[in-house]
């Protein structure tokens, strides 16, 4: 169950929508997507904030050595507070590591809203449903 980040400069009026799951995540979309506002609306890091929406949680989501492997080769340990092990498996809070990689790339406040999409009531999951399941809907802007 991937997670919305949306990010925002409330000086600026400028906003992003990012949809990032585990892959998007490693692989440094929500750092691209910092970037991108820098170089085309002169948006420092520091003036964003971030809100990171419902997703799946360390609680339910399990994963092999190829998401930890990703996440390591790239991040190092910038994201070791999302990482627990339960019994031999794995499991990632992705919205964790992407609060700790939003920090890292100066961004304040995050904040994450909403409960495991997996195990929390009232919000789809493909983790839990499979292909019946519906879909979220976030938006950022201004009234």
């Amino acid at each position: 169950d991937c997670m919305p980040v949306l990010l925002a400069a409330p000086g600026r009026r400028v906003v992003a929508a990012v949809h990032a799951g585990w892959r998007g995540t490693a692989a440094g979309v929500l750092e691209a997507a910092v970037d991108h506002l820098a170089r085309e609306f002169a948006v420092s890091s520091d003036a964003l904030e971030a809100v990171i929406g419902p997703s799946i949680g360390g609680c339910c989501y399990e994963v092999g050595e190829n998401v930890v492997a990703a996440f390591r080769a790239r991040t190092a340990d910038a994201t070791a507070p999302a990482w627990t092990r339960q019994g031999d498996r794995d499991h990632l809070d992705l919205r964790t590591a992407a609060r700790c990689l939003l920090e890292a790339a100066g961004v304040g406040p995050v904040t994450l809203v909403g409960p495991c999409t997996a195990c929390g009531q009232g919000y789809h999951s493909y983790r839990r449903d499979g292909t019946r399941t519906g879909r979220q809907l976030s938006f950022a802007g201004w009234a």
